[in-house]
């Protein structure tokens, strides 16, 4: 496949990349493995600096607590419903 100039790359991408980085990987050498850029290596980690990460830890943590989950009263549309029912909302 190959680096693409301008291709978007996924989140998922990004982050495998960051965290190769964050476990010791020289930046030159992370590159090839995931077939990036090394100045898109460094883009990511300048945009994790300024926007920090993004996590799903506070809809864990309100969704651990929350009783139809306690009581395994979900199914498949029971997130959506959550939701937009402003599950979120302080």
């Amino acid at each position: 496949m190959g680096w693409v100039s301008g291709q978007a790359y996924s989140e998922d991408l990004r982050a495998r990349v960051v965290s190769a980085v964050d476990r010791g990987g020289r930046v030159y050498e992370i590159a090839p493995l995931f077939e990036v850029s090394v100045s898109y290596i460094y883009k990511a980690l300048a945009r994790r600096r300024l926007h920090g990460i993004e996590t799903t830890l506070p809809l864990f943590r309100k969704l651990v607590r929350t009783q139809d989950i306690i009581d395994g009263n979900y199914h498949i549309h029971w997130l959506e419903r959550f939701l937009a029912e402003g599950g979120m909302e302080p």
